[in-house]
Parts: structure tokens; C-alpha cells; sequence
């Protein structure tokens, strides 16, 4: 680091401690809760399935883009109910390459339903179970 960069960085953590003093001896500083890594873990917990979450529509539309492409439509009224993944398993293709692409996409709408789908409650150890509102 340059010698000038030190003097600046310097300069700032000293008007900044001198701020900070100030504040509290005005009692105008808020205190603040700082979470554990217990709470870090639950808050890691619900991004992931919020991530999972995000990427269900981009597996479901992938099938419906696949699907399109070959002029299969289905015949019911809503997509992704138990008629429709019903009507998915019936599908086949002219060539086997086809039917594999077909499957990959079925198995990765699969996998992220499961993953949206698996158990919201968390053993902490010592007796405590936290279960993340996770609408």
C-alpha cells in the first residue's frame, strides 16, 4: 500500500472514531442485535430454497419451450398439475436423443420441486428445533 493511502485510510478511521464519540456521548447511537451463526444458518436455509424456488419457473418453462418446439401441447387447462405431470410421463419422442433431452428437463423440474419441497424444520442441537417462515 502506497504511503499516501495510509495517511487517507489513517485520516478517516480518526474522524470516524472522533464521530462515533460524539454520537455516544449524546446518546444518539442505536443498538444494534447482531445474529449468531445459528441465525446465519437459518438465513442461508432460506435463501437457498428461495433460490430453488427461483429456478422452478426457468426448469418448468424449459419443458413448455421443448414441448412447443415439437408442437405437443397439452390438452388440459392448467400446466403442472397432477393430469399435466401425468400427461408429461406419457410423452415420447422419434429419437432417442430427443426422449433423453426430454427426460433431463423432466428430472431437473423434478429435482428443484424437491428441493422447494424438503423438510422447513431445523434440529440447532440442545433440544432446539427452528422452524424459518419460509412463504
Amino acid at each position: 500500500m502506497a504511503m499516501s493511502s495510509l495517511r487517507v485510510c489513517c485520516r478517516k478511521e480518526r474522524r470516524d472514531a472522533l464521530k462515533l464519540a460524539r454520537l455516544h456521548r449524546a446518546d444518539e447511537l442505536t443498538p444494534v442485535w447482531v445474529p449468531g451463526p445459528e441465525q446465519e444458518a437459518i438465513r442461508d436455509l432460506t435463501r437457498a430454497r428461495e433460490d430453488m424456488k427461483a429456478l422452478q419457473p426457468k426448469a418448468r418453462q424449459r419443458i413448455g419451450a421443448f414441448l412447443v418446439r415439437y408442437a405437443r401441447v397439452f390438452p388440459g387447462k392448467s400446466p403442472w398439475t397432477p393430469a399435466h405431470k401425468a400427461w408429461l410421463s406419457d410423452q415420447s419422442f422419434d429419437t432417442p436423443v430427443q426422449q433423453l433431452v426430454f427426460q433431463e428437463y423432466v428430472n431437473a423440474c423434478h429435482e428443484t420441486s424437491r428441493r422447494v419441497a424438503r423438510p422447513r424444520r431445523v434440529d440447532l442441537g440442545r433440544g432446539h428445533i427452528l422452524v424459518p417462515d419460509m412463504n
